[in-house]
C-alpha cells in the first residue's frame, strides 16, 4: 500500500535516492510517508497526526519513528557538589544527618543525593558541603545562574537553603539565603512532597548574581561551598534530595513569544497578513466550543489559518469550553482541554505538538492542576503573570519541573498598556535575558477590555521585527521554543 504527501521543506528524498521538492506530490511506501509526515517536512492530507488522537499514542508514534518524546535533560550545567563525588561534598554534612548516593530517586535520569533527617532532629543545620576548598567551580564565572534542585518526603521541616561559596575558611565568601522569590502563585517552599522545587539566584522580579557577604572573594576553580538550612522537628524520619547545586548555562538569546487567546475572527482578517508581512509567530489559543460564535472566527476560518504555509500560526489549547478551574475539580478542566486536543486534531487538522501546551482560561491554576496535566502528557501552560524563575528556562527541559506550567507573561495587550510599555517589557526580556510572552486576545480600531488598538500591534509587530534583525532577540511561537528547548521535532516557525 502506497500514500500520498506533500513535501513542504526541501533536503528530503525519496526511497531511490531522488530529491523531493517543495509543494511536489510524492507517493511512496507507507513508513516512508509517514515518517516525512511525523517530521513535519511532509503533509498527508487528511492523515491524524496520531492515529487515536490519545496523548499516550501521540507520543508512542513519536518514539516509534526514533525521534525525541521525552524532555531532554538540561546540557551543561556545572554541578558544584556532584554526587560521584559524595565523601567529599558530604564533608561539613551536620552530625546526625547521613547522606548516600540515590540510584532510585533519580533527577533528569541521574542519581541524586539523599540526606536522610532522624526524626526530631531541629535547628541549624549544614545540609551538605565540603570541609575545604574542593568543591568545582567553573573558572571563569559571572555569579549568575547558581540554581539547587530539591524535594523532600515533607516540605514543613525546611523553609529556605542558604547557600553559600567561598575560600577554604569562608572568610571571604557569597551568600543567598532562597526561599522561592520570583514565583508569582505565592506558593511556599517547597511546593508539595516528593516533588522537585528549584531555588535561583534572583530577587522577587529579577535574576541575580549571589552576592557578596564577607570578605572580598575571588572565583577559583575549587572553592569551598555548602548549603544550609533551619529544620523544623518531625515526628518521623523525612529525606531531602539534592538533584543538582550548581550552574547553568546561560541562554544563548532572549526569546519573545507573541501568544493570543480565545480565537478571534480580527486573527484571520488583521493579525494574519500582519505576521505575515513582518514574518512574526504567533501561538493562538484556541477553545473549540466557541469558534463560530459572537466575534469568533468559523471553524473553517481556523482551519484555513491552522495549515497556512507559512507556518508562523502555532495553535495552543485553552481547553474546548473555555472552562474556568474549580478548586476541586481538576480532572473535569483536564478532560475538556483533552477534549480540545481531539477537536483540534479531528475537526481544525491541527498537527504537530501545539494542542499539549496549555493556556488555562482566566489564568485559574492549582497545584493540583500542574500535577494532573503533566500524568495526562501536556507540555507546558500559561497563566498571565511575570515569572522570572521560569524565564529562565535552562531548567525546563529536565521534564522534573513543574515551572513548564507557569509561563512567564511580562505584558498583557489591553487598555492597561501602552505600546511603550510593551517595548520596556521586551526591553526587560533583553536584559535579563529570559523567555518572555506577550499575552493578547482581540485587535481594533481602539484599545478596550481584551482588546487592543490595531496601530498598537503594527508598532508592536515591527519593533520585533526590527530588534529579530538586529539580533537582539529571537521570535517564536510556543511550539517552537519548547521544541529547541527540549529536542522535539517541530514544524512551527
Amino acid at each position: 500500500m502506497s500514500l500520498t504527501c506533500t513535501i513542504l521543506i526541501p533536503g528530503r528524498v525519496d526511497e531511490y535516492g531522488r530529491g523531493l521538492r517543495v509543494g511536489q506530490e510524492y507517493t511512496g511506501p507507507d513508513d516512508l510517508v509517514k515518517s516525512m509526515h511525523f517530521a513535519k517536512v511532509a503533509e498527508i492530507k487528511g492523515f491524524p497526526y496520531s492515529t487515536d488522537n490519545s496523548l499516550e499514542a501521540h507520543l508512542s508514534e513519536h518514539a516509534a519513528l526514533g525521534m525525541s518524546t521525552g524532555a531532554a535533560v538540561p546540557t551543561g550545567w556545572f554541578d558544584i557538589l556532584p554526587y560521584w563525588d559524595l565523601t567529599n561534598v558530604s564533608g561539613d554534612t551536620a552530625a546526625g544527618l547521613t547522606t548516600s548516593v540515590d540510584y532510585n530517586v533519580t533527577f533528569a535520569g541521574r542519581p541524586t543525593i539523599r540526606i536522610d533527617v532522624p526524626a526530631g532532629t531541629s535547628g541549624a543545620k549544614a545540609l551538605l558541603g565540603t570541609s575545604a576548598a574542593t568543591a568545582y567551580i567553573p573558572n571563569p564565572w559571572d555569579l549568575k545562574n547558581l540554581c539547587v534542585a530539591v524535594r523532600c518526603t515533607n516540605t514543613a521541616i525546611f523553609p529556605s537553603l542558604s547557600q553559600t561559596i567561598g575560600d577554604a575558611t569562608l572568610a571571604n565568601r557569597w551568600n543567598k539565603d532562597k526561599t522561592k522569590e520570583g514565583h508569582p502563585d505565592g506558593y511556599s517552599f517547597p511546593n508539595r512532597n516528593n516533588e522537585w522545587c528549584f531555588l535561583k539566584c534572583g530577587s522577587a522580579t529579577a535574576p541575580a548574581a549571589i552576592a557578596v557577604t564577607a570578605g572580598s572573594p575571588v572565583v577559583a576553580n575549587r572553592m569551598r561551598a555548602k548549603f544550609a538550612t533551619t529544620l523544623t522537628s518531625s515526628a518521623s524520619n523525612e529525606s531531602i534530595w539534592i538533584g543538582f547545586f550548581g550552574i547553568l548555562p546561560s541562554r544563548k538569546k532572549p526569546t519573545v513569544i507573541v501568544s493570543m487567546d480565545d480565537g478571534y475572527l480580527t486573527w484571520y482578517d488583521f493579525i494574519r497578513p500582519l505576521a505575515k508581512y513582518y514574518n512574526i509567530p504567533v501561538s493562538m489559543s484556541i477553545a473549540g466550543g466557541i469558534l463560530g460564535t459572537g466575534n469568533k472566527m468559523s471553524i473553517a476560518q481556523a482551519r484555513e489559518l491552522a495549515a497556512d504555509s507559512s507556518r508562523l500560526f502555532d495553535f495552543n489549547n485553552h481547553s474546548y469550553s473555555h472552562l474556568y478551574l474549580v478548586a476541586g475539580k481538576e480532572a473535569e478542566q483536564i478532560n475538556d482541554f483533552m477534549l480540545n486536543v481531539s477537536f483540534m486534531r479531528d475537526t481544525l487538522g491541527v498537527i504537530g505538538d501545539g494542542p499539549l501546551h496549555m493556556i488555562y482560561p482566566g489564568g485559574v491554576t492549582s497545584l493540583a492542576q500542574y500535577a494532573q496535566a503533566k500524568t495526562a502528557g501536556f507540555l507546558t501552560g500559561r497563566k498571565n503573570q511575570p515569572c522570572w524563575m521560569h524565564g529562565q528556562d535552562q531548567t525546563l527541559a529536565s521534564g522534573e519541573d513543574d515551572g513548564r506550567f507557569v509561563q512567564n507573561v511580562v505584558a498583557v495587550l489591553d487598555s492597561t498598556t501602552t505600546i511603550g510599555d510593551v517595548k520596556t517589557a521586551v526591553d526587560g526580556i533583553e536584559t535579563r535575558n529570559e523567555v518572555g510572552i506577550l499575552e493578547g486576545h482581540n485587535s481594533a480600531s481602539a484599545s478596550a477590555v481584551d482588546t487592543w488598538s490595531r496601530q498598537n500591534y503594527e508598532e508592536l509587530f515591527a519593533d520585533l521585527a526590527t530588534r529579530r534583525d538586529a539580533g537582539t532577540v529571537e521570535v517564536k511561537s510556543i511550539s517552537r521554543w519548547y521544541a529547541d528547548l527540549t529536542g522535539r521535532p517541530c514544524y512551527q516557525l
